[in-house]
């Protein structure tokens, strides 16, 4: 025991934990099963202070075996240096405590030598662990040479068979070292797990604000290149309007709660603050009430806003209408002008007012996109939600 365990080879204090339980949960059967009835045998043949000290030990195992799981690992390390001490200490003054006959016996508490021999695996390196595990072997032999001058033979006969107790330590550096592989493995599959979690949520959030830089900047912007002089009411309120949603945007934590929900009037004021934006536009709004999610009700809305505003920027359309429909499990907005019309096969991809402003944001909440349109025709665009 004189290696310094600061030579031991650290593992996981969780595969340590369970490695060290279930070594004591093996040795209670040795103890319970041999030793304890050897004990009783040789009562008379040992001084009470030896039994004593032996007894010690095999509560020590209980208290791994009941606590191992739960018992601070400070508490556990100190338990795993104590019991091979003690088990060493008492098979090598065993023979000093031997009060029987000159023939000698298998002293009982080599019976929990496997259980504390396995301990070292979880103290030192596996050649350390190994080399005292022989040492452990021969330490009842080499008490009755020491105190009697000679080992009896019943002792040379057991001793081969305890320095095959290397057996156990060698399993146990083989399972505790695959478990330590396992834990590395399942830490960083969680690593990598979290890594793609803040990239999809990063990406997520670029397209956000793509998405709305598009709907609420260039959008104004390019309005605005159309006009000469003053501009229109109209055009001051949304550039004040993308002024204050940029705002909101770089104060938001991204934290929202994604289960938050909100009522169907709620949802139904957010429609029609953002129609009121644009003029000439038609509202109709069927309120059933119930309640929506938010997050959804927010891309509705907000695809149901980028609709309006291409029909009054682009279509040339004199009048917008635009029905809505919330009820506690569904949501409808449909979008109507009688504008130029136009072919969505023919949207450039990177034009990103259809294809993303409103399509891509709808089928993200779990709801589907219908654009009726053709050339000269107007167009229709309904967007639908269900629970």
């Amino acid at each position: 025991m004189g290696t310094r365990l600061s030579e031991q080879r650290v593992a996981d204090p969780r595969t340590d934990r369970q490695v060290g339980w279930l070594i004591a949960l093996g040795s209670m059967v040795g103890a319970f099963a041999q030793a304890a009835p050897l004990s009783f045998v040789q009562a008379g043949l040992f001084e009470p202070w030896w039994q004593v000290a032996s007894w010690m030990c095999i509560g020590l195992f209980v208290v791994i075996a009941v606590g191992g799981r739960v018992l601070p690992m400070r508490v556990l390390r100190v338990l795993w240096v104590l019991i091979p001490t003690c088990v060493f200490s008492l098979q090598l003054l065993s023979f000093l405590a031997y009060t029987g006959p000159e023939e000698g016996v298998v002293p009982w508490v080599w019976m929990i030598e496997p259980g504390s021999v396995t301990l070292l695996v979880l103290l030192f390196r596996p050649l350390v662990a190994v080399a005292l595990t022989v040492f452990s072997g021969v330490t009842v032999a080499l008490s009755a040479w020491i105190f009697t001058g000679a080992v009896p033979e019943v002792i040379a006969a057991a001793t081969p068979i305890h320095v095959s107790n290397i057996g156990f330590v060698v399993i146990f550096i083989g399972i505790r070292g695959r478990m330590t592989q396992l834990r590395r493995l399942e830490e960083d599959a969680r690593l990598a797990a979290e890594r793609q979690a803040r990239q999809e949520a990063e990406t997520e959030r670029n397209a956000e604000l793509q998405r709305l830089v598009h709907d609420e900047v260039l959008s104004v912007l390019a309005a605005a290149a159309l006009f000469r002089g003053a501009a229109p009411r109209e055009l001051q309120d949304e550039a004040a309007h993308a002024l204050l949603v940029l705002r909101d945007s770089v104060d938001s934590d991204g934290d929202a709660d994604p289960g938050a929900v909100i009522a169907a009037a709620e949802a139904a004021e957010e429609i029609r603050l953002r129609a009121a934006r644009f003029s000439s536009v038609e509202l109709r709004i069927d309120d059933r009430g119930g309640s929506l999610p938010a997050d959804v009700v927010q891309e509705v809305s907000a695809a149901a806003s980028e609709a309006i505003r291409n029909a009054r920027r682009h279509s040339g359309a004199e009048r917008v209408v635009v029905d809505a429909l919330f009820s506690h499990d569904r949501i409808s907005v449909v979008v109507r002008d009688d504008g130029a019309g136009f072919d969505l096969a023919t949207v450039p991809a990177e034009r990103l007012g259809v294809r993303d402003s409103i399509i891509r944001r709808i089928e993200e909440v779990g709801g589907s996109v219908r654009i009726v349109s053709a050339p000269g025709a107007g167009t229709e665009v309904s967007l639908t939600w269900t629970r």
